[in-house]
């Protein structure tokens, strides 16, 4: 599957992206990066419809081909099968009238088709239309749609939404299905409580920045802990300072920009935290001024324990 920062890169630059090949691609190109997306998001596997494999329980399928690359010839672009939910993905570069008149009936075939294909519960498939921007039609159509006794709702979302999906799932690689879920909630629940298309796309903003916060903060201590024993490894000395490993973050952008997203600096104590929480690091010493010293954890204990954290967790549900 195509990484992450290509993902987003071409998210961000899409007309450049798409202006390097024949303008007769560029739907397939563009239904095929949304799917691409949605499978970084939820870290799944991504196939197209040649290559699908039905023994995958969870991941992203595209039905469209890229050998030779064309679009979806029929149905649904795109289906994610998620844990216990299921997102149907329609996608076009279609803008104003055309953008409702020609996919608002498709996409809302298709979510229904796919549900009863699946044996999707009611409210367990939501459907996407992804768009380059949200046209006023297909804001005022989806939101009456919406606010219908239909079980499946309609998100249209644009190129920066699926940005900012990509951008967390990248930082906070152990992001869970139910929080991307959530957002997609939140943002049909925004939707319903603005007036058009302006109003829905300020709000949606700042709530979907709300909500990368949140997921960011909630792992802070997890990819500190991470990183910190990057430095580690990388130093390959017998002890690291908890000072050292955070002069070494603060030059790390990575580090930086999870920093900058949740809008606090990097604690030290969280250094400390994330490392003994992980078991990444394990302290071997202390300097005159009480300063910890930590050496990474080698792999194959650390292997290990998450061996024993896997079948624990396995035990309970199998005792459910």
């Amino acid at each position: 599957m195509t990484t992450h920062s290509t993902v987003l890169q071409r998210l961000r630059q899409l007309d450049h992206f798409l202006s390097g090949h024949p303008v007769g691609e560029h739907s397939a190109l563009f239904e095929k990066l949304v799917c691409e997306a949605f499978a970084c998001a939820l870290h799944l596997p991504f196939f197209d419809q040649s290559h699908d494999d039905a023994s995958q329980g969870c991941r992203v399928t595209w039905h469209g081909s890229e050998t030779p690359l064309q679009k979806s010839p029929s149905g649904p672009d795109g289906v994610v099968r998620a844990h216990e939910f299921f997102i149907v993905l329609e996608c076009t570069l279609k803008t104003g009238t055309k953008q409702w008149s020609q996919e608002f009936a498709r996409c809302l075939d298709h979510v229904r088709q796919t549900a009863s294909t699946v044996g999707a519960q009611a409210g367990q498939t939501h459907a996407v239309l992804a768009v380059k921007t949200v046209a006023e039609d297909t804001f005022t159509a989806v939101k009456a749609h919406n606010s219908s006794r239909s079980p499946h709702k309609i998100l249209p979302m644009e190129i920066g939404q699926m940005e900012l999906l990509v951008e967390t799932a990248d930082l906070a690689f152990t992001l869970r299905h139910l929080d991307v879920r959530r957002f997609l909630q939140d943002a049909i629940e925004c939707l319903h409580h603005t007036s058009d298309v302006r109003d829905y796309r300020a709000k949606l903003g700042q709530r979907a920045a709300e909500w990368q916060k949140s997921v960011l903060e909630l792992e802070r201590k997890t990819v500190f802990g991470i990183k910190s024993c990057e430095v580690l490894v990388a130093e390959n000395r017998r002890s690291v300072g908890v000072s050292e490993i955070l002069s070494k973050l603060t030059q790390n952008p990575v580090a930086e920009l999870y920093a900058e997203k949740t809008g606090t600096g990097i604690d030290p104590q969280e250094i400390t935290e994330g490392l003994k929480q992980e078991s990444l690091g394990v302290v071997v010493g202390k300097l005159p001024d009480g300063e910890e010293l930590f050496a990474p954890v080698p792999l194959a204990e650390f292997k290990s324990r998450c061996r024993r954290r896997t079948n624990a967790v396995e035990g309970a549900h199998a005792r459910r």
